[in-house]
């Protein structure tokens, strides 16, 4: 064990801008209270993902493509046969607080059986017709609707998990892809269209050729793919690095050079199951694995990573409990949020590989930090910057005691800043480091 971890900051190297990858899945309830719907503008999600929408807002039609357009058998081509209202409301109330869409077209998944909704469309032509018609609704005004310009546009989720998602083969996905976007793009050449979406890029569910063989189709059938989304549920911080790079090394090999890369759906993968406990997936441990998963992206050629939920839900795993108010992993976000307002990024190093610090300057040369302490295994944690002062900075702690509130059991001393590391998890954030 460490008894010391060594950071440091060097305000004289630049490292561009802090990317604002902390998008989401799923925003406030249809009927969420004032005081989360502020809160979510607060945290700043740059991209609300829409999945599983349909299931947490309990007994609502919403953004799933069976409850948009209810009736298989009814005409594709009549604006009678669609419902909007609450779909419209839900997203109006996202883009009003601050954050744009990615929308899922396709189906919530369906974890029990039977399974009703998570099989191939029985006529690829019909579905993408109906997929026309919400994108119309949404960005040209169609069936009194609304210009949100909304810009991502998602073919169907983790096809390659089986049953509880699609009950197709591989092949008939790639076709239901390859068939909604050269349709969509064509009409639509604005949006970005993408995929697939899936559970593991390695084949952990679908085979090894699952993900290689969608990236030949679309090569293969000059389809267009303008994001590749990919999700990942793990413990090890290295775990999200390794996804991302290796994404990006399969698109580049299939010469999708320019394709953006979305972790559209991340989480800590502790107690996954919800059983309570220091590995629960609202516990301060989740929080701080979260805020250094987020540090981590930055040197990795990730576009978008939406974390699976943030959200309210009656589980543990967004940033609000439903009637039970904020959860850790809500302090978590809200730090990284902080840390957007100084955006210019500075060069930052540990000598511990699971304490990382971001680091960045606002436009008036102030300074600050976001450490990340995930089971570190330190006493201390002793901090020295290319500035050599600590005046007048303000240091705020997520622990077991503390949400994200002011640490005052910090001190200086031979111009480094000492801070506690009695938690197994901690996160710090340290404002107004002077210039």
């Amino acid at each position: 064990m460490n008894k010391i971890a060594h950071l440091e900051i060097d305000f004289t190297t630049s490292k561009g801008q802090i990317k604002q990858i902390n998008g989401g899945n799923l925003g406030p309830l249809l009927r969420d209270s004032a005081e989360n719907i502020q809160d979510f503008k607060n945290l700043r999600i740059p991209l609300t993902r829409l999945h599983d929408d349909a299931i947490f807002n309990s007994g609502a039609r919403i953004v799933d493509i069976h409850h948009i357009f209810g009736n298989w058998d009814a005409d594709e081509h009549d604006k009678r046969n669609y419902y909007f209202q609450q779909t419209d409301d839900y997203i109006r109330q996202i883009i009003e607080n601050g954050s744009a869409i990615c929308f899922r077209l396709g189906t919530s998944i369906e974890g029990g059986a039977p399974h009703y909704y998570a099989f191939p469309p029985e006529d690829f032509s019909k579905w993408v017709t109906i997929c026309s018609n919400i994108i119309r609704h949404y960005n040209e005004g169609w069936h009194n609707g609304y210009n949100w310009h909304i810009k991502y546009w998602e073919i169907w989720n983790e096809p390659d998990l089986g049953p509880a998602m699609w009950s197709g083969t591989a092949q008939q996905y790639y076709k239901l892809y390859g068939a909604a976007a050269k349709r969509l793009k064509a009409h639509f050449p604005q949006i970005k269209i993408g995929g697939p979406a899936v559970a593991s890029i390695k084949g952990t569910f679908g085979g090894p050729d699952w993900v290689p063989g969608f990236l030949r189709y679309c090569r293969n059938n000059e389809v267009d793919l303008d994001f590749f989304s990919c999700h990942r549920y793990a413990t090890d911080i290295e775990e999200f690095e390794i996804i991302v790079r290796d994404a990006r090394e399969m698109l580049d090999e299939f010469e999708f050079v320019d394709t953006e890369i979305h972790l559209n759906e991340w989480h800590y993968r502790g107690n996954f199951f919800g059983n309570g406990g220091p590995e629960a997936m609202d516990s301060v441990t989740c929080a701080v694995h979260a805020a250094a998963v987020l540090t981590a992206f930055q040197d990795v050629p990730i576009d978008m990573g939406c974390f699976y939920i943030v959200g309210t839900t009656p589980s543990e795993w967004g940033c609000w409990k439903r009637r039970a108010g904020r959860t850790n992993l809500f302090y978590a976000f809200k730090a990284f949020a902080q840390i957007l307002d100084y955006c210019d990024r500075v060069a930052a190093t540990s000598d511990v590989a699971n304490i990382r610090i971001l680091a960045g300057m606002n436009s008036q040369k102030q300074g600050a930090a976001l450490i990340s302490n995930f089971k570190g295994g330190c006493e201390s944690i002793e901090i020295e910057n290319s500035r050599n002062a600590w005046k007048g900075i303000e240091v705020a702690v997520l622990n077991e005691h503390c949400q994200l509130t002011s640490c005052t059991d910090w001190h200086v001393n031979s111009g480094k800043l000492i801070l506690p590391s009695t938690d197994e998890s901690s996160m710090y954030l340290i404002t107004k480091i002077a210039q």
